[in-house]
């Protein structure tokens, strides 16, 4: 990174191995290594363990187990609202599932996690270590937490031509401080996709966030809260293997931040051509 006041660097090498097995027509393991060598943080190894058991032929069930490691950014460190003394992030996960089959189309999921990360980096707005005198890049003290349930489903209707969607996830994430900011409690997606008439598909999803705080930064005029999302897609076939599409997302055209002080895009249209062969 160069900039006219600033510049740094930083040199990694990585190397990555994944194992996959299957010890029995019913188990199924994944193992994979990874090792980072940095110039300024050393070498860290890191790893994840994937097992999947197919407990009868409809139910399946998952367990995921892994660490990470996260060396900050150089703009985290050298850029105006930088700190070239950030820790690196190091993390542990937990993931638990199961995903249950119903005649072949229909399906139901749910995934309990578990995250812990600690020297987590964000920006602070009281840090004072760069002179910007609007905050820093700063390491959010002890260890961060993020647990929660994830739960999907797919139903098929009109004999497979249509299915009905959804998808919620609660989320509980905390540093010692209290809660972490924007972040969603909850977060719900619901719709419906398949066939209009022929050779016309469409899709329609609505969804809606609640429960979430802004960041200590965001300006008392904030729209940082629940808000609700509707998009519609759709896609025509001219031939076999050309197909137009029109995406219209935010299609009611909702005012809503996910940081303070930063919009998002209104209603936006898309549309294009797309081919497979």
């Amino acid at each position: 990174i160069r900039t006219d006041t600033v510049s740094g660097e930083d040199t990694t090498a990585s190397v990555f191995g994944e194992a996959v097995l299957r010890p029995t027509d019913t188990f199924d393991l994944a193992l994979s290594l990874r090792h980072d060598d940095s110039d300024d943080f050393g070498g860290q190894t890191t790893g994840r363990l994937a097992a999947a058991w197919q407990a009868t032929p409809e139910t399946t069930v998952r367990a995921v187990a892994g660490t990470g490691f996260r060396a900050p950014s150089l703009f985290e460190r050298f850029s105006a609202f930088g700190d070239p003394d950030l820790e690196a992030e190091e993390s542990l996960s937990l993931e638990l599932g199961v995903e249950r089959r119903f005649g072949g189309e229909s399906v139901v999921k749910a995934t309990a996690f578990y995250t812990e990360i600690d020297n987590l980096i964000r920006f602070d707005p009281n840090a004072t270590v760069c002179g910007t005198g609007f905050g820093c890049y700063g390491q959010v003290e002890g260890t961060t937490r993020t647990r929660g349930l994830e739960l999907s489903g797919r139903y098929a209707l009109a004999q497979g031509r249509a299915a009905l969607f959804g998808a919620y996830t609660w989320t509980d994430a905390e540093t010692e401080a209290g809660r972490l900011p924007r972040v969603p409690r909850h977060d719900l997606v619901l719709g419906i996709e398949g066939e209009i008439a022929d050779r016309l598909t469409g899709r329609f999803d609505v969804r809606h966030v609640a429960d979430v705080e802004p960041s200590e930064f965001a300006p008392a005029d904030n729209k940082v809260g629940d808000y609700t999302l509707a998009n519609l897609g759709l896609a025509y076939a001219l031939t076999d293997t050309v197909s137009a599409t029109l995406r219209v997302e935010n299609l009611f055209d909702a005012d809503y931040e996910t940081a303070g002080g930063f919009n998002q895009p209104g209603r936006a249209a898309y549309v294009g051509l797309s081919t497979s062969f």
